[in-house]
């Protein structure tokens, strides 16, 4: 493409007015803060886009009790 475009100034998709880009979770599709691989950008239609925020994900980790069964 370099030589095929040779000459032909770069150009810059524009984000059309009533398009807004929001992060969202790949799993739920609603709001996210996390900057990880469990989120994307999405572009929606003003007033389509989600309004609700996913809850925290809780991670357990090797000091909780729940689901654990006693060793001896």
């Amino acid at each position: 493409m370099e030589v095929a475009l040779a000459g032909v100034p770069a150009q810059t998709k524009q984000v059309p007015e009533n398009i807004v880009r929001t992060r969202i979770d790949r799993d739920t599709g609603l709001l996210t803060n996390q900057f990880d691989h469990t989120s994307m950008f999405e572009y929606f239609l003003e007033g389509t886009e989600p309004t609700e925020f996913v809850a925290d994900r809780i991670t357990e980790d090797i000091y909780s009790n729940s689901g654990s069964e006693e060793l001896f």
